[in-house]
């Protein structure tokens, strides 16, 4: 888990800054990278690009999850790009599950979930995800179950959104 960067130590606190791009890489689940349960992950300013969550071997049900970002702990994230990041399974650009996730002037752009499952953009398969403001959400694509859901973002936990301080469009869910 996590191809660029794991944070997995149980209470731990990382802080990425400025500059960082985390690109190219593939992991079982959190492509680009992963925040595990009880840490706390705080970045701004940089890149998440063309990461790929490609399954494999294991059995646990989230393998092929969150191209871009897999979160289980708690993650704030500010002035990032979340572009064109892939998943086998659900959350092409991320998925957050049992977590807190925030997230302020952010792009997500140009993921995609395959293999028959929904979250192209955004999956939050339960905890809470909050979008506060200047969000783009856009051209996201999904390979949807038959129910056609999650282009943008799939929620099954909580989802906090203001449609007036964030914009979504332009993406699709094939059936």
């Amino acid at each position: 888990m996590g191809g660029g960067i794991c944070n997995n130590n149980g209470g731990a606190t990382a802080l990425v800054t400025n500059g960082t791009e985390i690109h190219d890489n593939t992991a079982n689940a959190g492509g680009g990278l992963a925040n595990l349960s009880n840490s706390t992950l705080t970045f701004s300013g940089f890149q998440i690009i063309n990461n790929h969550a490609i399954g494999g071997g294991g059995i646990l049900y989230y393998v092929g999850t969150g191209g871009g970002i897999l979160n289980f702990g708690t993650l704030n994230v500010t002035d990032v790009w979340i572009w064109n990041n892939d998943s086998l399974n659900e959350g092409g650009g991320i998925y957050t599950m049992n977590g807190n996730a925030t997230f302020t002037d952010v792009e997500i752009a140009g993921n995609i979930s395959t293999g028959l499952q929904v979250g192209g953009g955004v999956y939050v398969r339960s905890g809470t995800a909050t979008f506060v403001s200047g969000n783009l959400i856009n051209s996201n694509h999904a390979v949807a179950n038959p129910s056609g859901n999650g282009a943008q973002v799939h929620e099954e936990g909580t989802l906090i959104k203001n449609e007036n301080l964030n914009t979504w469009y332009d993406s699709i869910c094939w059936e």
